[in-house]
This record gives C-alpha cells, sequence and structure tokens, in this order.
C-alpha cells in the first residue's frame, strides 16, 4: 500500500513538473535572452500587422454595405407586402400572442408588441378571422404585422 502511494506521488509530481515547465511567456512581456541580453518579442512584423488590419477593415466595410443592403431591401418589402387573411379558431390568448387553429387541426401563432385591435372582445372558442401583412408557418415565428383580429360569422 505504501509503495502504490508512494508511486502515485511520484507520478503526480512529475507530471506537475513537465505540465508547468512547458509554459510559454505570454505574448505581452517581452523575453529577453540572457546569454546577449536582447529583447525579443512574439509580436508580429508591423507590415504584417497593418496588412491584416487593412483586411480586416476592408471586411468589416464590406459587411457594413451588405447589412445596410439588406435592411433596405427589407424595408421595401415590408412596404410592398400584400394583406392576408387566414380564418380558424381562437385557440389560445396570451399578453404577447395568440395561436388560430385552423380545421385541419394545423396551428399559426401571431406574435404581437401591442395587442391588435379586436382581440380583447374576443374569447378562446371563437371563430376569427386575421388579416395580416407577412409570413405565418407552422414552425417559423411570425414576422409581419397583425392589421385586424375579428369575429368570424
Amino acid at each position: 500500500m505504501k509503495k502504490t502511494v508512494l508511486m502515485l506521488t511520484v507520478i503526480l509530481s512529475i507530471a506537475l513538473f513537465a505540465g508547468c515547465g512547458s509554459q510559454k511567456a505570454p505574448a505581452s512581456e517581452p523575453v529577453t535572452s540572457e546569454a546577449s541580453g536582447n529583447v525579443q518579442t512574439d509580436a508580429p512584423d508591423a507590415d504584417t500587422s497593418a496588412e491584416e488590419k487593412q483586411t480586416a477593415d476592408a471586411s468589416s466595410e464590406d459587411v457594413q454595405a451588405d447589412s445596410s443592403a439588406e435592411a433596405q431591401s427589407a424595408a421595401e418589402d415590408s412596404g410592398d407586402e400584400e394583406e392576408k387573411t387566414v380564418t380558424g379558431t381562437l385557440d389560445e390568448v396570451k399578453d404577447f400572442m395568440f395561436v388560430i387553429r385552423m380545421e385541419d387541426d394545423t396551428c399559426y401563432a401571431f406574435a404581437f408588441d401591442e395587442k391588435p385591435e379586436g382581440l380583447d372582445e374576443l374569447k378562446v372558442g371563437d371563430p376569427v378571422t386575421v388579416t395580416y401583412t407577412g409570413e405565418v408557418t407552422e414552425i417559423d415565428p411570425f414576422t409581419g404585422e397583425i392589421i385586424s383580429v375579428e369575429k368570424a360569422e
């Protein structure tokens, strides 16, 4: 038993010394050579860092240009979107969304920031017609605006 404990201690000590001995100095600290007294740094050459900075700046400008073009096209699309309607049964109402169940048991969730007009007068189980813009699917979140929610006849 004592031999096992002694062997484990020796192995652990060797592993710790080997692990600690392989550490490198951080890149921000200069390393001095004792033999020559010269200071060496791990920093890249000035030319290389300037080239990398220019490449990063160009990439950043490209990303910003792409983002602004996407935002502009999204703004144009939102103004041209047509109004759509869906009729079903009001299945669930929460403070931030409501769910419409279709006759084939397909459910569509409509999320909103401000409660749409007419939703307060309805209760779960009422047949409703929702007028909206954007896209609504079973899987993806609702992307658009709710124009109105009315009781269907």
